[in-house]
């Protein structure tokens, strides 16, 4: 969860500057649970489980590394009951700081 934190402490120096909310992974998975999401499947740019949903990205290309890709490709199913994060003082600066309601 220190990575879904950092994530978010990032994400007030960002929006300072203008900037729109960049994802990490362990920011994105969270999110996706707390909306209830059941399962998430991580994959790679311009690949998929499912044939019909593989060579769907549009987004620019740029040289990755497989620990940090610029892209997050997730496919999220089911529906599970929402999970409640540990973030909450982090979400508060946040939304104190970006006036997000």
């Amino acid at each position: 969860m220190k990575a879904a934190k950092d994530c978010l402490s990032l994400n007030r120096a960002f929006y300072a500057w203008g900037h729109k909310f960049p994802y990490n992974r362990a920011m994105l998975a969270s999110s996706l649970n707390e909306a209830g999401f059941q399962s998430l499947s991580w994959h790679l740019y311009g690949q998929s489980d499912h044939p019909v949903l593989n060579g769907l990205e549009c987004h620019a290309r740029y040289d990755d590394t497989p620990e940090l890709p610029h892209l997050l490709v997730v496919e999220a199913t089911g529906i599970a009951p929402p999970e409640t994060s540990d973030l909450g003082a982090e979400l508060d600066d946040y939304d104190r700081d970006t006036a997000v309601d």
